[in-house]
């Protein structure tokens, strides 16, 4: 990995602000606050016991099966089952991941102890939305933690439920649908 200078921490605030409308304000400040503590250094890192590195949990999700590697990979994480997997606004965390070689992978740490369901979606046309066509069917391709599928509809929270315990590192390989 590359040194961190001040150029590319200002590269990572300004591509944070782009992302800002997509993203919510709570990772927005997540992703500038790194980018400001990796310019000025480890001594900058906050003090975190280990005990509560513990109790985290990290999600490794491997998507694969795009069509392309046009567009990116919108995730959405929800800790319920409220608005999943289409409603992202109340997600608990959202990821644009590029697309490379028809796969994407995304690391998403510090999540705490719980249960957690991820919706995914190829965003081709670049509108953070759900292209769709006659009677609400997806014109774009989707995906769900556990392969989870609907019937004549979305999957459900349940089938795509994932159960993290403390400290836990999990890998969610999702395999993209196309209409």
């Amino acid at each position: 990995m590359p040194p961190v200078t001040a150029r590319t921490a200002a590269a990572t605030r300004t591509r944070a602000a782009s992302w800002a409308a997509w993203l919510g304000p709570a990772l927005l400040v997540t992703m500038l606050g790194a980018g400001e503590r990796a310019a000025a250094g480890p001594e900058a890192e906050p003090d975190a016991s280990s005990a509560a590195r513990a109790r985290h949990c990290t999600i490794a999700v491997e998507m694969s099966g795009f069509h392309s590697d046009k567009g990116q990979a919108l995730i959405a994480v929800f800790s319920s089952p409220r608005g999943f997997p289409d409603r992202t606004k109340l997600a608990l965390r959202r990821v644009p991941v590029a697309i490379r070689e028809r796969k994407a992978r995304a690391v998403l740490r510090a999540l705490p102890a719980g249960t957690y369901a991820i919706g995914v979606l190829h965003d081709e046309d670049g509108d953070h939305r759900m292209k769709t066509g006659l009677f609400g069917r997806p014109l774009e391709g989707y995906g769900a933690s556990r392969d989870a599928r609907g019937r004549m509809g979305p999957p459900r929270f349940d089938d795509a439920r994932l159960t993290l315990r403390p400290g836990q590192t999990l890998v969610a390989p999702i395999h993209m649908t196309y209409p």
